[in-house]
Protein backbone atom coordinates (compact mmCIF):
# COMPACT_ATOMS: atom_id res chain seq x y z
CA UNK A 1 0.00 0.00 0.00
CA UNK A 2 1.55 3.27 -0.97
CA UNK A 3 1.94 6.22 1.15
CA UNK A 4 -0.84 8.17 -0.15
CA UNK A 5 -3.33 5.69 -0.11
CA UNK A 6 -2.57 4.68 3.84
CA UNK A 7 -2.75 8.84 4.43
CA UNK A 8 -6.23 8.86 2.66
CA UNK A 9 -7.54 5.23 4.62
CA UNK A 10 -6.42 6.92 7.70
CA UNK A 11 -8.43 10.58 7.13
CA UNK A 12 -11.28 8.54 5.34
CA UNK A 13 -11.69 6.34 9.01
CA UNK A 14 -11.68 9.90 10.76
CA UNK A 15 -13.89 11.34 8.55
CA UNK A 16 -16.80 8.63 8.84
CA UNK A 17 -16.22 8.85 12.18
CA UNK A 18 -16.75 12.70 12.41
CA UNK A 19 -19.81 12.32 10.80
CA UNK A 20 -21.28 10.13 12.69
CA UNK A 21 -20.55 11.88 15.79
CA UNK A 22 -22.26 15.01 14.47
CA UNK A 23 -25.02 12.72 13.90
CA UNK A 24 -25.34 11.79 17.44
CA UNK A 25 -24.51 15.23 18.32
CA UNK A 26 -27.73 16.63 16.68
CA UNK A 27 -29.98 13.80 17.63
CA UNK A 28 -29.32 15.03 21.54
CA UNK A 29 -28.88 18.46 21.21
CA UNK A 30 -31.75 20.35 23.17
CA UNK A 31 -30.67 23.96 21.38
CA UNK A 32 -32.21 23.42 17.63
CA UNK A 33 -29.43 25.94 16.32
CA UNK A 34 -26.51 23.85 17.54
CA UNK A 35 -29.01 20.35 16.01
CA UNK A 36 -29.23 22.40 12.45
CA UNK A 37 -25.07 22.83 12.60
CA UNK A 38 -24.15 19.62 13.78
CA UNK A 39 -26.33 18.13 10.65
CA UNK A 40 -24.76 20.55 8.46
CA UNK A 41 -21.39 18.82 9.06
CA UNK A 42 -22.03 15.90 9.64
CA UNK A 43 -23.55 16.00 5.72
CA UNK A 44 -20.07 18.20 4.66
CA UNK A 45 -18.22 15.30 6.59
CA UNK A 46 -19.95 12.43 4.42
CA UNK A 47 -18.95 14.60 1.50
CA UNK A 48 -15.50 14.34 2.06
CA UNK A 49 -15.94 10.71 2.75
CA UNK A 50 -17.15 10.14 -0.63
CA UNK A 51 -14.42 12.43 -2.24
CA UNK A 52 -11.59 10.37 -0.51
CA UNK A 53 -13.51 7.53 -1.56
CA UNK A 54 -13.52 8.69 -4.93
CA UNK A 55 -10.07 9.03 -5.53
CA UNK A 56 -8.85 6.10 -3.56
CA UNK A 57 -11.21 4.57 -6.41
CA UNK A 58 -9.46 6.08 -8.92
CA UNK A 59 -5.67 4.96 -7.98
CA UNK A 60 -7.22 1.53 -8.14
CA UNK A 61 -7.74 0.68 -4.56
CA UNK A 62 -10.40 -1.30 -3.57
CA UNK A 63 -12.69 0.49 -0.71
CA UNK A 64 -14.34 -2.14 1.91
CA UNK A 65 -18.25 -0.66 1.78
CA UNK A 66 -19.21 -3.26 4.73
CA UNK A 67 -17.27 -1.01 7.01
CA UNK A 68 -14.40 -3.30 7.95
CA UNK A 69 -12.20 -0.28 7.43
CA UNK A 70 -14.06 1.70 9.52
CA UNK A 71 -14.79 -0.61 12.17
CA UNK A 72 -10.96 -1.44 12.77
CA UNK A 73 -9.96 2.61 13.59
CA UNK A 74 -10.31 4.23 17.04
CA UNK A 75 -13.55 6.46 17.14
CA UNK A 76 -12.74 9.73 17.67
CA UNK A 77 -16.47 10.63 18.98
CA UNK A 78 -17.02 7.68 21.18
CA UNK A 79 -17.25 10.42 24.37
CA UNK A 80 -20.30 11.96 22.34
CA UNK A 81 -22.47 8.93 23.06
CA UNK A 82 -21.29 8.51 26.34
CA UNK A 83 -21.65 12.62 27.04
CA UNK A 84 -25.20 12.00 25.53
CA UNK A 85 -26.02 9.30 27.50
CA UNK A 86 -24.71 10.23 30.65
CA UNK A 87 -27.79 13.57 30.29
CA UNK A 88 -24.88 16.11 29.89
CA UNK A 89 -26.02 19.53 28.43
CA UNK A 90 -25.38 20.80 25.11
CA UNK A 91 -22.32 22.43 26.80
CA UNK A 92 -20.76 19.28 27.31
CA UNK A 93 -21.11 18.12 23.67
CA UNK A 94 -19.63 20.34 21.96
CA UNK A 95 -16.55 20.53 24.52
CA UNK A 96 -17.14 16.59 22.91
CA UNK A 97 -17.49 17.68 19.36
CA UNK A 98 -14.40 20.41 19.79
CA UNK A 99 -12.21 17.68 21.15
CA UNK A 100 -13.05 15.12 18.08
CA UNK A 101 -12.40 17.96 15.66
CA UNK A 102 -8.98 19.03 16.84
CA UNK A 103 -8.52 15.28 16.25
CA UNK A 104 -9.56 14.95 12.80
CA UNK A 105 -7.95 18.23 12.20
CA UNK A 106 -4.51 16.58 13.52
CA UNK A 107 -5.13 13.50 11.47
CA UNK A 108 -5.39 15.53 8.11
CA UNK A 109 -2.21 17.65 9.40
CA UNK A 110 -0.05 14.68 9.71
CA UNK A 111 -1.33 13.34 6.21
CA UNK A 112 -0.35 16.70 4.61
CA UNK A 113 3.46 16.81 6.25
CA UNK A 114 3.78 12.91 4.92
CA UNK A 115 2.56 13.93 1.90
CA UNK A 116 4.22 15.46 -1.43
CA UNK A 117 2.53 18.92 -2.36
CA UNK A 118 2.92 17.37 -5.89
CA UNK A 119 0.84 14.47 -4.82
CA UNK A 120 -2.40 15.07 -6.48
CA UNK A 121 -4.49 13.75 -3.30
CA UNK A 122 -2.46 16.61 -1.82
CA UNK A 123 -4.95 19.69 -2.71
CA UNK A 124 -7.69 17.34 -1.81
CA UNK A 125 -6.59 17.03 2.15
CA UNK A 126 -5.31 20.59 2.05
CA UNK A 127 -9.18 21.82 1.02
CA UNK A 128 -11.05 19.59 3.68
CA UNK A 129 -8.22 20.26 5.98
CA UNK A 130 -8.98 24.62 5.73
CA UNK A 131 -13.01 23.37 6.28
CA UNK A 132 -12.57 21.13 9.56
CA UNK A 133 -9.98 24.23 10.80
CA UNK A 134 -12.64 26.64 10.58
CA UNK A 135 -15.00 24.31 12.47
CA UNK A 136 -12.55 23.59 15.17
CA UNK A 137 -12.40 26.97 15.76
CA UNK A 138 -16.76 27.81 15.48
CA UNK A 139 -17.46 25.00 17.92
CA UNK A 140 -14.57 26.20 20.60
CA UNK A 141 -15.77 29.62 20.31
CA UNK A 142 -19.40 28.08 21.13
CA UNK A 143 -18.05 25.15 23.75
CA UNK A 144 -17.86 26.77 27.15
CA UNK A 145 -14.74 24.72 28.61
CA UNK A 146 -12.45 25.14 25.88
Amino acid sequence: MSKTTSELKSVLTRVVDSADGYESAAESADNGSFAVMFRERAQERRNFATEIRSHLQASGENIEEDGSLLAAAHRAFTDIRDAVTGGRDDGAILNEVARGESTLLNEYEDALKDLPQTDPAYDLLARQRQSVAQAVSSVKAQAPNQ
